[in-house]
């Protein structure tokens, strides 16, 4: 249709093939509407194209389930194309970004394509295909991504679209660490203040205690945090386990202060035969021991937990992390589970405040 239309002879049209010098048509039609445009690609490779039509288990499905498999295999071979295509005609394999003049013959006035919204859709489509494991790129094009989305002039997402650095973080997923520059990575992340995804390369670094820090700056979603410290308490060994356990109780009140649940759970499972060391770390003036005696009491009486508050965006999470976190999840959800005297230790957390006068 473009190709028998009299675009071939307009101003836009040249200027596209001056400076793109190929694919032309795509071109336009991401300068006429790129948003429409990259929607209806996105729908065209939709993953839901690829989903089998029977759950019936016959001799057949064998067969469709190749066939489904073929088929899915040729779709991405012709989506990375068509990915490769939108990198080369905005320039994401080079340093600067394309920027393609257009104007018509009937006006003087001319432009710039794409523009900072137009580009940041480009951004995200290519961005959603990678982070799906439907296409690939290179680190340079993985650098553009990356700047665009730790970038504080990115545009809020509405609720229906995944926050920004969850999807930064389903990059980590997905893409070799050999393809990361991860000094760059984190100087990106900690200007954004990103902090689950700083804690995620501390932690590749081996970095342990840097990562807990940057966890702990996560108020909006502290459960990581807690799902941190409770996977190093099991894999560290020898002087580091020692060192790391250390930190976490020198720190337990900044916990409790982060969630009294978790920080509660996490004191069941790991740190109950140190109940001395772990009410040293909790003045009995401090907000940290009135909420750990709050936990206690609540445990005490109603033998649970709610944990609802905390847990309010677990669909999101659970679409994207469905591993640690429903694991975690899981585990909160179980009753608690105590060898210490629950009763004798809320009469000790409690203690400091009775007030006993004499007369």
């Amino acid at each position: 249709m473009l190709e028998e239309s009299k675009i071939h002879t307009s101003e836009v049209f040249k200027g596209f093939s001056s400076s793109s010098r190929k694919c032309p048509n795509m071109c336009y039609l991401l300068w006429m509407d790129t948003e429409a445009t990259l929607e209806v690609v996105k729908c065209a490779f939709a993953q839901e194209n690829f989903e089998s039509t029977s759950s019936t288990p016959d001799a057949s499905v064998s067969k469709d389930e190749d066939d489904t498999n073929i088929e899915r295999e040729s779709q991405n071979i012709l989506l990375q194309g068509v990915v490769d295509t939108i990198i080369h005609i905005v320039g994401l394999e080079n340093e600067a970004i394309h920027s393609i003049v257009v104007g018509t013959a009937e006006s003087e006035e001319s432009e710039l394509w794409p523009t900072v919204n137009y580009f940041g859709y480009i951004i995200e489509f290519v961005s959603f295909f990678i982070s799906n494991k439907r296409a690939k790129s290179s680190q340079r094009v993985l650098k553009h991504i990356l700047k665009y989305l730790t970038s504080s002039s990115t545009p809020s997402y509405d609720d229906k679209k995944m926050p920004t650095q969850k999807e930064v973080l389903q990059l980590f997923n997905v893409v070799p660490q050999t393809d990361w520059n991860y000094d760059y990575v984190l100087h990106l992340c900690l200007d954004a203040h990103f902090h689950q995804a700083c804690g995620r390369i501390y932690a590749a670094r081996n970095q342990n205690l840097s990562a807990l820090d940057s966890y702990m700056k996560d108020i909006v979603q502290p459960y990581h945090a807690f799902i941190f410290i409770s996977k190093k308490l099991f894999q560290l060994a020898g002087d580091e386990a020692l060192s790391f356990r250390s930190t976490v109780i020198s720190r337990f009140a900044e916990l409790v202060n982060l969630s009294r649940e978790c920080a509660f759970v996490l004191f069941l499972d790991h740190f109950q035969n140190q109940i001395q060391q772990i009410f040293s770390k909790l003045p009995s003036d401090s907000r940290s021991h009135f909420l750990f005696l709050k936990t206690a009491m609540e445990v005490h009486l109603s033998g649970k937990l709610d944990f609802s508050a905390l847990t309010g965006n677990e669909i999101v999470e659970r679409l994207y992390f469905s591993g640690e976190l429903e694991d975690y999840l899981q585990r909160l959800s179980n009753s608690p589970k105590f060898d210490c005297n629950l009763v004798s230790m809320i009469d000790e957390l409690f203690e400091p405040y009775l007030k006993v006068e004499v007369f």
